[in-house]
């Protein structure tokens, strides 16, 4: 329970970002007595822990005092007593992750075939679906102008030179 912590005692942190998840091993600096939660129901008490990592004090505001894990999804944290107790966070989190991957070519399935039936039911979005195929096409076929134009150029200044 994280109201029994001490000074000195470790806590277990992942930090999960937009591309990545980071393990960090702090040291409790302070723990507040628990206070009574106006946010957790009835008897839910709470502290907050001050927490050394990588030499700055962070500071974990409304921890359940009577877990032992915590899961700031806001914030993309997670704390922990043990490191045992991130490894069902983390299984969580990998699955979850793992089942983007595996859903990313049905989910392009599914926006492609949206936007043909958008096409069908709303002549403004296939109108400008249209206008905007044809200013990609056209600064393409620019582009590839350029290229000629700088071959053609590349070639005469060669016949000049010799």
């Amino acid at each position: 329970m994280f109201s029994a912590l001490n000074q000195n005692s470790a806590l277990h942190i992942i930090t999960k970002t937009n591309n990545k998840i980071e393990y960090k091993l702090g040291r409790v600096e302070s723990v507040t007595a628990p206070t009574i939660s106006p946010y957790g129901g009835y008897n839910s008490s709470t502290v907050d822990i001050n927490v050394s990592v990588d030499g700055a004090v962070q500071t974990f505001k409304n921890v359940p005092s009577a877990l032992s894990v915590a899961n700031f999804k806001n914030d993309g944290l997670i704390i922990s007593e043990t490191k045992e107790g991130l490894i069902p966070e983390l299984d969580n989190i990998i699955q979850a992750s793992q089942l983007a991957i595996d859903s990313y070519e049905d989910n392009k399935k599914i926006v492609s075939s949206g936007k043909e039936a958008m096409k069908i039911i709303n002549s403004k979005y296939a109108k400008d679906v249209e206008r905007d195929d044809t200013i990609n096409y056209l600064k393409q076929d620019v582009a590839n102008m350029k290229g000629d134009i700088n071959k053609i150029l590349t070639i005469l200044t060669k016949r000049e030179n010799d």
